[in-house]
C-alpha cells in the first residue's frame, strides 16, 4: 500500500497543470496550490522564486492561499466586522449598586462580544501574511536582479578578454606588415638601380655606334643598267667585314652580360626569400617568448657556440663571370651533409684580372676553419 502511495505522489508531482493566471502547461511541482480555491499559479506570474517557496515549512506551503481568495476574505471580514460591532453592549453600574457593595471608585464593565475579538486576530494575521508575502515577492526580484548583474558581469569579463586576444593578434599582424613593407621597399630600390644601369648600359657609346652601322649598312639588290646588282652601300667590303665582326662581338658580350645580371638577380631572389623566412620565424618567436622567462645562462652559451661554429665555418668563392652560380650548386650539394654548416660567400668580378682576384683574397681574413676555391 506504501508503494502505491509513494507512486501516486511521484506521478502527481510530475503531473502537467494549468496555471490559472497565464493559462500555460506546467508540471505539478513549479507551481503552488492555493489552499482556499484549490487552483494552481506559476512562480514566475506570483513573482515568487521557487527557491524561497522549497524553503518555506510545509504547513505555510499547505495554509498559502492566492490574492484573489486573500481578497474575498478581507470583504467578508469587514462586513462581519460592522455587524457585530452593533452587538457590542457598554453597562454602567449604577451609584447605588457600587454604594451596596461598598466600592470605593466606580467601575465601568465593558462586555465585548466574543466574535469581534475573533476578527480583530485575523486582521492581524492577515497583515502578517501579506507582509510575508509582500517580502517574499521583494526578496526574489533582489535574487533575480543579482543573478542577472552576476550573468552580465561574466560576459563582460569574457568580451574583454577576447578584445585583449584580438588586440594583440592585431599587433603581431601589424609588425609583420611594417617588416614586409620594408623588405619590399628594399627590393624596388634594387631594382631601380639596375634598371638605372642597364640605361645607362643602353646610352653607351659603343651602343650607339653599333646602331649606327646597322641603320647605315644597307644594301639594295635592285637591278640597274649599267651592273646586274647595284650597291647603294657608302662601306667597302672590307670595312663591312670589320664592322659585322665588331657588332657581332658586342652583342655576344652583351649577352653574356644580361645572363649574368639574370643569374645574379635570381640568386639576390634566392638569398631574399630566405632572409624572408628567417625574419618570419625570429618575429614568431619573438612573439611566442615575449611573456616567457629569460634564457639562462646555458642555453646563451650553447646559442653563443653554435653561432661561433657557423661564423667560423666558410667557404670563400673569387673569380670573374665563370664563377656565377658556383655558390648556389655548392650549398645544394651540401644540404643534409656533415658539411651543411659552411657558408658559402662569393665575390665575383666580371672581366677582372688575376691581380684583382689575389687582392681579394689578401684582403679577406680567413681562419683555419675556412676554404679558398
Amino acid at each position: 500500500m506504501d508503494g502505491k502511495q509513494n507512486n501516486d505522489m511521484k506521478t502527481s508531482r510530475y503531473q502537467s497543470v494549468i496555471c490559472e493566471k497565464c493559462k500555460c502547461n506546467r508540471e505539478a511541482r513549479d507551481t503552488i496550490l492555493c489552499s482556499q480555491c484549490k487552483k494552481r499559479f506559476d512562480f514566475h506570474c506570483i513573482g515568487l522564486s521557487e527557491k524561497l517557496y522549497r524553503l518555506m515549512q510545509a504547513e505555510k506551503k499547505s495554509a498559502w492561499k492566492c490574492k484573489i481568495c486573500l481578497k474575498n476574505q478581507k470583504e467578508l471580514k469587514s462586513t462581519r466586522s460592522h455587524t457585530e460591532d452593533k452587538n457590542i453592549t457598554i453597562r454602567k453600574r449604577t451609584v447605588s449598586a457600587v454604594k451596596q457593595t461598598g466600592s470605593p471608585k466606580s467601575e465601568l464593565v465593558v462586555d465585548i462580544s466574543s466574535p469581534l475579538l475573533d476578527s480583530c486576530g485575523i486582521n492581524k494575521e492577515e497583515e502578517f501574511e501579506e507582509l510575508e508575502e509582500s517580502s517574499l515577492e521583494m526578496l526574489s526580484k533582489s535574487e533575480d536582479y543579482s543573478t542577472i548583474k552576476i550573468c552580465e558581469m561574466q560576459e563582460m569579463k569574457e568580451e574583454i578578454k577576447e578584445l585583449k586576444i584580438s588586440l594583440s593578434s592585431t599587433q603581431n599582424e601589424l609588425e609583420n606588415t611594417i617588416i614586409e613593407n620594408n623588405e619590399y621597399k628594399r627590393e624596388i630600390n634594387k631594382l631601380k638601380k639596375e634598371i638605372e644601369v642597364l640605361k645607362n648600359i643602353c646610352q653607351s657609346p659603343i651602343i650607339k655606334n653599333t646602331n649606327e652601322i646597322n641603320k647605315g649598312f644597307h644594301v639594295s639588290l635592285t637591278p640597274s643598267k649599267t651592273s646586274k646588282y647595284s650597291h647603294t652601300s657608302h662601306f667597302s667590303p672590307i670595312s663591312l667585314k670589320k664592322c659585322d665582326k665588331k657588332c657581332n662581338n658586342l652583342i655576344i658580350s652583351l649577352q653574356n652580360k644580361i645572363k649574368e645580371s639574370q643569374k645574379q638577380l635570381l640568386n639576390a631572389k634566392k638569398e631574399i626569400t630566405e632572409l624572408e623566412n628567417q625574419i618570419q620565424e625570429l618575429s614568431i618567436k619573438l612573439t611566442s617568448q615575449g611573456d616567457k622567462e629569460q634564457l639562462t645562462s646555458r642555453d646563451k652559451t650553447e646559442y653563443n657556440e653554435e653561432n661561433n661554429a657557423f661564423t667560423k665555418q666558410n667557404i670563400f668563392i673569387m673569380g670573374t663571370q665563370q664563377c656565377t652560380g658556383l655558390a648556389a650548386e655548392l650549398t645544394k650539394s651540401r644540404m643534409n651533409s656533415r658539411y651543411e654548416g659552411y657558408q658559402v660567400t662569393a665575390f665575383i668580378k666580371p672581366f677582372a684580372s688575376t691581380e684583382e682576384v689575389l687582392k681579394l683574397c689578401t684582403n679577406l681574413k680567413v681562419d683555419t676553419h675556412d676554404k679558398e676555391n
